[in-house]
């Protein structure tokens, strides 16, 4: 069952267990997880009151579980973890440990709350099937945010602010600080329960949209003359990148944090724009920035990093600062670069079967 709007709720839901639950990172590369238990249908935060009194007053447990470290320009610039638990050190037996968590309630009747919910339940269904099958329910609030306004994809945080929910919460126009697991499984919940005790005829919610982040999309390679500072990314043994990354657009979404200026794919014909088949033979993208400060730490933070399904990604300076190329020396650089890359992906080829003949292996 995945009620789609307020009436559709069940008045039997205020017996259930709801346990939400917000995923950080990429569904192949998940690092952190939050999750957040109510016994009962939460009550709404009243006048005056903060989200930790929310969290009291709902008897809400709050933990945040962490698969893996996060990246440095995470760990660096994350918002503060206000509400719960923080994760004392790596768990790599997810499914072991939520199991853990609600075996501690004796409900049968557990609903699966979430903002957005398809990424929580790709995930589930993709690596913990057995997971889905504990839930009698799950409920996305963002579909009911959306019936109550006239906005289709509305964000949590500018929800929050609509319902006057906003203690604490920092402006949703800073979208380059990341995001906080469980934060967000708390603020979910309080969302929930403020809009199922909006009456039916109420006024529609008033929901600001998030603004498209200020990056110029190019369908081909940005000019060296005015975007000197550009990274170029490809995947480390040149093969297609991943769908996330297969237009200039999702580049540009997927690495918003960076505060390009500037993506372009490699791309040049405007007929390829929509065309499945190319994206599928994409092997680059283009990222670029105001400094090179930005740039280099746009460089140290992403090589050598997977996205997408495990894809290894090289991030590197494709241009020289001040230094304009001819026509020959361009071509030359091209040849090198792919001498380089032949190379690397040998090397790689030699590496993998040294592995698979065990050569490597009793070398130690």
């Amino acid at each position: 069952m995945s009620p789609r709007k307020l009436s559709e709720l069940p008045s039997s839901m205020e017996e259930s267990v709801f346990v939400s639950i917000d995923l950080e990172g990429e569904i192949d590369n998940v690092c952190e997880i939050g999750l957040a238990i109510c016994t009962h249908l939460p009550r709404p935060i009243g006048i005056r009151e903060t989200y930790d009194s929310f969290v009291e007053d709902n008897d809400i447990s709050c933990v945040t579980i962490r698969p893996r470290e996060p990246s440095r320009h995470r760990a660096r610039n994350q918002e503060r973890l206000r509400l719960g638990e923080d994760a004392q050190g790596l768990d790599t037996d997810l499914e072991a440990t939520i199991r853990g968590h609600l075996s501690r309630y004796a409900s049968q009747n557990f609903i699966l709350i979430a903002w957005d919910i398809r990424k929580e339940l790709l995930w589930a269904s993709r690596y913990y099937p057995n997971l889905l099958q504990l839930f009698s329910a799950y409920l996305d609030v963002q579909e009911l945010a959306a019936e109550a306004s006239k906005n289709y994809t509305p964000s949590l945080r500018h929800c929050l602010r609509s319902l006057n929910l906003f203690e604490g919460v920092y402006d949703g126009r800073r979208q380059t600080i990341p995001h906080r697991a469980a934060n967000d499984v708390v603020y979910t919940p309080a969302a929930l329960a403020a809009l199922s005790s909006r009456p039916l005829d109420a006024p529609p919610l008033v929901i600001a949209r998030t603004p498209k982040p200020p990056t110029k999309i190019f369908l081909g390679r940005p000019t060296p003359k005015f975007y000197p500072f550009t990274a170029l990314i490809r995947t480390i043994d040149r093969t297609p990148l991943p769908r996330i990354l297969d237009t200039a657009g999702k580049v540009a979404t997927y690495f918003s944090s960076y505060k390009s200026i500037a993506t372009g794919t490699g791309s040049t014909n405007r007929k390829w724009r929509n065309s499945e088949q190319h994206k599928e033979q994409l092997s680059w993208s283009w990222v670029s920035f105001r400094t090179q400060e930005e740039l280099d730490l746009f460089l140290e933070d992403t090589n050598h990093t997977s996205v997408g399904r495990g894809k290894e990604i090289i991030s590197e300076n494709h241009y020289i600062p001040g230094v304009t190329l001819t026509r020959e020396e361009r071509a030359l650089k091209t040849i090198e670069d792919g001498d380089r890359i032949r190379e690397e992906r040998k090397r790689a080829r030699l590496l993998i079967e040294d592995f698979a003949n065990g050569e490597i292996l009793g070398s130690f």
